[in-house]
Parts: structure tokens; C-alpha cells; sequence
């Protein structure tokens, strides 16, 4: 078990499906055997988890629910509409990786 990702699982404070959204993040966290490290319903406290190196992994049940101007943050390059300013070409997609 020392091999286990740690993970956190985020909630947000204001969600009103909590228990539900709880219920589906433990059961994502059993089946990939990560270790539970804690529950946090502020960003702020997931934040300095990441930056100590407490945990390996965020579990949220929706890209939505991280406040929008978090740090860090994940961006999704392909969920972006059109090439990027001055790009001719199009954006590469997962199935256009070649395997």
C-alpha cells in the first residue's frame, strides 16, 4: 500500500448534491487503489496539499467544480475553439496521435 497515489478528493463548499458527488469520488478513489488522504471543500487548502507534495492526485466529480481562476490550474488545449492566433493548422486530437 506505500505505493498508492495519494489522493484528495474536492467538493466544493456550496454544492448541494455533496453526499452524492462523495459517494462517486470514494468509489473513483477504491477503483484505482489510490490511498484517501482527505476530503476539502476549499481550493486554498488542495492548493497547499499540491505544493507541500501531500497528495499525487485531485479527484473532482466535474472540470467545473475548481474555481475557474485557481492556482494551479488545469487548461484543456483541446476543449479550445479553433487553431491558436496565427496557426494555420489544426489543433492535434487524441485520436490523431498516431497509434
Amino acid at each position: 500500500m506505500g505505493d498508492a497515489l495519494r489522493a484528495v478528493i474536492y467538493i466544493p463548499a456550496d454544492s448541494p448534491e455533496s453526499r452524492q458527488w462523495m459517494l462517486w469520488a470514494v468509489e473513483y478513489v477504491q477503483r484505482n487503489a489510490y490511498r484517501l488522504v482527505s476530503v476539502v471543500r476549499d481550493w486554498d487548502n488542495i492548493s497547499a496539499m499540491i505544493v507541500n507534495r501531500d497528495v499525487d492526485v485531485v479527484v473532482a466529480i466535474s472540470k467545473d467544480h475548481p474555481p475557474a481562476d485557481r492556482i494551479p490550474r488545469l487548461e484543456y488545449v483541446e476543449e479550445e475553439e479553433g487553431p491558436a492566433p496565427g496557426s494555420s493548422q489544426r489543433r492535434p486530437r487524441p485520436t490523431d496521435r498516431g497509434h
